[in-house]
């Protein structure tokens, strides 16, 4: 029986990262609450809590942007702990911001893979995601969102190839799966490829991708 994951992904009972300041069906921005917060790894996924929907996504870029950069002295031999204790209100200076892709969602009893019915809301609350969350977004070890990564990234080879492998990386280095697992999602996912007609896009997947499975063994 799947868990009631709305009730879970709630600021009352986990503590959110981030909150969305730009969103559409396809790709989502969000910033995080604070400068120090755990950086994300490109390819790690995300749950965003939007009303009566958990929209899945995947981090596909992330940036730093300095609001007044002569408030930071760049030859100051000075690391990140230290300029933290010496520059208290860092945080009214920088922040820290990703993009994402988003690849499913849970509507109160099912999983979906592919694009959400609703864009998300400003403000809306990300979260990082737990295993349970995880396997069961994967139920039946499928991953039918390779198509809709691919389309969202205008079908770039070199974008995609990347952001799949350190979903892969992410995926193992976090736990989520077994090898077995990791290689019947890799399997779901070239059906789910081939299915929607990428074929073009399949030798460089089977190439890069299959290299993990190759160092894994």
């Amino acid at each position: 029986m799947i868990k009631n994951y709305i009730d879970i992904y709630d600021e009352k009972v986990k503590n959110p990262i981030g909150k969305v300041f730009n969103g559409g069906y396809l790709t989502l921005d969000f910033n995080t609450i604070r400068i120090d917060s755990p950086r994300l790894n490109l390819g790690s996924m995300v749950v965003i809590a939007s009303e009566n929907i958990l929209i899945v996504g995947i981090v596909k870029n992330h940036e730093i942007r300095i609001y007044y950069p002569e408030k930071i002295p760049s030859k100051v031999p000075m690391g990140w702990k230290a300029y933290k204790e010496q520059y208290p209100d860092i945080e009214n200076i920088m922040a820290v911001f990703y993009s994402a892709v988003s690849i499913g969602y849970f509507d109160g009893t099912n999983f979906v893979q592919g694009t959400p019915y609703k864009a998300p809301m400003i403000h809306d609350l990300v979260f990082e995601p737990d295993i349970d969350f995880i396997r069961d977004f994967h139920k039946d070890l499928q991953m039918e969102y390779m198509p809709l990564i691919y389309s969202s990234l205008n079908m770039n080879g070199v974008d995609f190839i990347q952001l799949a492998f350190n979903l892969y990386k992410w995926l193992d280095s976090s736990k989520y799966f077994n090898k077995n697992e990791l290689k019947e999602l890799y399997k779901s996912s070239l059906r789910s490829l081939a299915t929607y007609g990428f074929i073009d896009i399949i030798p460089q997947y089977i190439k890069f991708i299959g290299s993990l499975f190759r160092e894994w063994t």
